[in-house]
């Protein structure tokens, strides 16, 4: 469905929206109910990712994510129940009902807000919300630095070891040592065989020693690198907690609007929104036109354009001769033109108006286009064949001339001559009517007395006297399918310029119009959308 059929079928019943929409905000003030006075405690809190020891984020990624992520740790469920845990009677439902976490766009600043009849209670459980955020947030830090750390204390504990096992070999060495000396001291009295086995022990104490002491240079300076590594691994992945509470809540002391405010604005778009969809409705079953695209798919034939309101409208049809509006001008002259591309061409051109259904302003556009086709040096013939309303005879005073009745006499006849004009010298039947506007005729119905029902059979006879007349000859149809006569005038005009009150126009008449005047001839319609008329000539 295209815009602009849901804009014309919206304006075609915009009273119908707006009722049902008045009638939804009615609803929506009945049905909001008593309200009850609730208090809102705030607390803000800035939100940073962690940094170590030396200042830098550990969170490596985009900080902005990590701040949407703790929007979501914030509005978790479990936060809540840890903080319905700290007060006696609330659960966490109502805890996680009671709180609204609201993000400042394009910054690290978060707001819990908890909102609560009790203000005391909204305050205390507001700030129970941070705290408990942030001791969690520690605790995870702590638990992410705890397996580096004991992995450490490991390897330091099994260097350790190592070092004191050998100073427990080095200490029993040390013994052999002493005893093998005080051997090898001793003056007299002492076995060659002892001094030879003091002597082996005491090398053999001296070279394992010495190994150790290697071993255990080596242990100590391994035990000194772990040392080193671990200070540097502790500096860096001692993890600090960035985000702080810089704002805790306070007691409020001025209750927030009322949320039944959103019932009655429920309530007034809901039956807006009814209004639409009825006014859709109505507009497909109703079987009018509703936008240009239905008229033109109607007939198969597009709409040349639009005429709105004029001051035409409420002009007197001689004024409109000699003075036609800038906006219906320019639509006139349109028509003027694609009238004339489908003149056949050896003869005067014929111009049919008709309405598609009344009121159409037949008369008015009759009288804009011979306005338009005069102007361009050119004599016009403006023939009255709406016999219904016979506008142009009317205000032209043609009923003072014979008009067509007088046309058709003569035509007939053949003795009566036509006699010179003598402002011009051009050839006039009695049968036509001066206008204000040089060039201009009106060939009209003629006197009311004498004035009879014009035939199908007399159209091809009417039109060829006023071609006699004129260069253009204009005619005034009324509706198309209110007289056999204007269909006739269809079939033989070079041109029909057919109006479409869009307002009452309904698409069954389009299609018969097309069907009536066949395929081919609809070619040459030029179908025209006029506004209701409140003036004459209609």
């Amino acid at each position: 469905m295209e815009l602009s059929y849901l804009i014309a079928a919206i304006r075609r019943r915009w009273w119908l929206v707006g009722v049902l929409a008045l009638v939804g905000l009615l609803a929506g003030l009945l049905a909001k109910g008593p309200t009850k006075t609730e208090y809102e405690a705030k607390a803000v809190l800035n939100i940073q990712p962690p940094q170590n020891a030396l200042g830098g984020t550990v969170f490596l990624s985009d900080p902005d994510r990590y701040v949407i992520g703790q929007l979501s740790v914030l509005q978790s469920s479990g936060l809540a129940e840890r903080v319905a845990s700290q007060f006696p009677g609330q659960s966490t439902q109502s805890i996680a009902e009671a709180v609204v976490v609201t993000h400042e766009p394009r910054t690290d600043i978060v707001t819990v807000g908890v909102t609560l009849a009790d203000p005391k209670a909204a305050e205390a459980i507001a700030n129970a919300y941070v705290d408990t955020y942030i001791v969690d947030l520690k605790k995870r830090a702590a638990e992410q630095q705890a397996p580096a750390v004991a992995e450490f204390a490991k390897q330091l504990t099994a260097v350790k070891a190592e070092i004191i096992d050998i100073q427990k070999k080095r200490e029993i060495n040390a013994q052999v040592i002493n005893t093998s000396n005080l051997v090898l001291a001793a003056p007299t009295g002492v076995a060659q065989a002892t001094i030879n086995e003091a002597r082996q022990k005491l090398d053999g104490a001296l070279d394992a020693n010495g190994q150790l002491d290697g071993d255990l240079q080596s242990l100590r300076v391994e035990q000194a690198q772990l040392l080193q590594n671990k200070s540097q691994l502790e500096q860096s992945a001692n993890v600090k907690v960035a985000s702080e509470v810089v704002q805790p809540a306070v007691v409020p002391t001025i209750p927030v609007p009322g949320k039944s405010k959103v019932v009655p604005l429920a309530g007034l778009v809901g039956g807006g929104l009814l209004g639409l969809a009825l006014a859709m409705a109505l507009a497909r079953l109703s079987g009018k036109a509703v936008d240009e695209q239905d008229i033109g798919d109607a007939l198969g034939q597009s709409v040349v354009g639009r005429i709105g309101r004029s001051p035409a409208q409420n002009a007197t049809l001689p004024e409109l001769l000699q003075s036609v509006p800038s906006d219906m001008a320019q639509m006139a002259d349109q028509l003027c033109v694609r009238a004339e591309a489908r003149s056949s061409g050896g003869h005067s051109l014929t111009v049919l108006v008709a309405g598609s259904a009344r009121p159409a302003a037949t008369s008015t556009m009759a009288v804009a286009l011979a306005s338009r086709f005069a102007q361009s040096g050119l004599s016009v013939v403006l023939l009255d064949a709406d016999q219904t309303s016979a506008s142009i005879t009317h205000e032209f005073h043609a009923d003072q001339q014979g008009g067509i009745a007088a046309l058709l006499a003569r035509s007939s006849d053949g003795t009566v001559r036509p006699r010179p004009r003598a402002a011009s010298g051009k050839e006039s039947f009695e049968a036509f009517t001066e206008t204000a506007v040089p060039g201009v005729d009106v060939l009209g119905l003629g006197p009311i007395g004498t004035r009879s029902a014009i035939r199908r059979t007399d159209v091809a006879e009417i039109l060829s006297g006023a071609m006699a007349r004129g260069h253009v000859v204009v005619i005034d149809g009324g509706a198309l399918l209110e007289a056999a006569t204007t269909v006739q005038f269809a079939q033989l005009v070079d041109a029909v310029v057919l109006t479409v009150p869009m307002r009452n126009q309904h698409l069954g008449g389009l299609e018969v119009i097309a069907d009536q005047l066949g395929a081919q001839r609809m070619k040459s319609v030029l179908p025209v959308i006029t506004s209701p008329s409140r003036g004459k000539g209609n």
